[in-house]
């Protein structure tokens, strides 16, 4: 009979070492790094481009651009191109943040040779079409139309509102007008703007051979050069704390974020603010989770995050709650960074925290791919696999006072704003 009762035991955790990825150069600049892994037939290829939403002229031409690069090839239909990824045994998809565009593409090995020049000649020599571009936009009206009538979706407008307003176009609020001014000759320059060589860099997983190292360097290095993506601004230089409420008289629930700037992702405390951000919002038995929902049942959750903008960051905290309780809720979160800033963390919470980011962070790189996918965001603000060492460093070494010394830093109710949007409850 399986005993039900005992826990299993819990082991120290073990040193790891991770093998750097082999880094090469094609002719026009692009840095190209490998993940071996000779078992991997199913071949992962990554492009990742500096031409997210921060860096848009027009609100959305950026998703709309490289959506619509999907299913513009010079010579094929939408239809045909599906129909040879479908052939081929392709995958491909390209998904749009608010730093990078990435095309992701998962493929046989046996067949990157025909799928890998393929994609090259949609990155450079698409073929964008009116009505492509037509359905495209009606699909993203009927989700915006749908998504604003959502209040956390309002909240997180809001957010990136309070911080880029007047800075650059991502600060602005989404209208419906905003869609009516992309045209295809406003994407096709965006697209030759931000897809050149100077603004891309590749990740390849698998078992990959000289034959398919040589395919993607004859394909990639057409990639023209331009120049690279400009210089954020530092919207945390114009931030000031405020109070944002918007009544929606026919909303169910309030949502709530309360906001602050935060560390560049390569400060030397980023990784020790990571610590106490978790013990203190960030996973299941976080001190809002057991304020808000476990004692006074405002939510059935709360987190926090931390959205990296360029060399700007934005901590935030975000939740849905009644809306007769939306105060309520706002100060507990400030209670909770009051006590958090006077009372240590006891050693059974350290440990908890501490066992879980070292358990999640093992997870995040359980194999070649999902090491690549996670070498790729550190790739991304100029980290390597020594990141990972220090992040493990530091959630071993950090200390109740430090956690702290932290949360008086950082965790000052005055310094954030409050975003509320919901019914007002007298």
């Amino acid at each position: 009979m399986l005993d039900r009762k005992t826990p299993p035991v819990v082991c120290d955790f073990e040193s790891i070492s991770l093998v750097p990825p082999k880094p090469s150069w094609l002719r026009n600049g692009i840095v190209i790094k490998e993940f071996d892994n000779p078992n991997l037939d199913l071949i992962h290829f990554s492009v990742v481009i500096r031409a997210g939403a921060l860096y848009e002229p027009l609100r959305r031409i950026s998703s709309t651009c490289y959506a619509l690069l999907r299913e513009s090839h010079k010579t094929m239909t939408s239809n045909e191109i599906d129909a040879f990824f479908d052939y081929y045994g392709a995958d491909v998809n390209i998904s749009t943040g608010m730093n990078f565009v990435t095309l992701k593409a998962l493929m046989p090995k046996r067949n990157c040779l025909k799928i890998l020049p393929f994609l090259a000649d949609l990155l450079i020599e698409p073929d964008f079409k009116e009505d492509n571009l037509s359905r495209l936009l009606e699909k993203k009206i009927k989700d915006w139309e749908y998504q604003s009538k959502k209040t956390d979706n309002r909240v997180t407008q809001l957010l990136f509102h309070t911080f880029y307003d007047g800075l650059i176009p991502f600060g602005k609020l989404l209208e419906r007008a905003d869609f009516d001014v992309i045209t295809l000759k406003s994407i096709a320059d965006y697209h030759r703007e931000t897809c050149c060589a100077e603004n891309i860099r590749i990740f390849v997983c698998g078992n990959v051979d000289q034959e398919i190292r040589d395919c993607i360097r004859h394909a990639f290095e057409r990639i023209p050069s331009h120049r690279p993506a400009p210089e954020l601004p530092e919207g945390s230089r114009f931030f000031h704390p405020q109070r944002i409420v918007e009544n929606w008289p026919q909303s169910l629930q309030t949502s709530i974020m309360l906001c602050r700037p935060s560390l560049p992702y390569t400060a030397p405390e980023t990784l020790d603010f990571r610590f106490m951000q978790t013990l203190f919002c960030n996973y299941f038995g976080s001190r809002l989770m057991q304020n808000l929902r476990e004692k006074n049942g405002y939510t059935y959750g709360i987190g926090g995050s931390v959205a990296y903008c360029g060399k700007d960051s934005i901590f935030y905290i975000s939740s849905e709650v009644n809306n007769d309780k939306a105060d309520a809720a706002i100060e507990a979160c400030f209670d909770e960074m009051r006590r958090l800033q006077t009372e240590k963390p006891s050693d059974e919470e350290m440990v908890m925290v501490r066992n879980y980011m070292l358990g999640s962070a093992l997870r995040s790189i359980d194999g070649t791919v999902s090491y690549m996918l996670n070498y790729s965001q550190w790739d991304d603000f100029g980290k390597d696999e020594n990141w990972f060492y220090q992040y493990l460093s530091a959630i071993k070494k950090m200390s109740a006072q430090q956690v702290c010394e932290l949360a008086v830093k950082y965790l000052q109710p005055d310094a954030f704003t409050v975003i509320e949007v919901g019914k007002l409850v007298d």
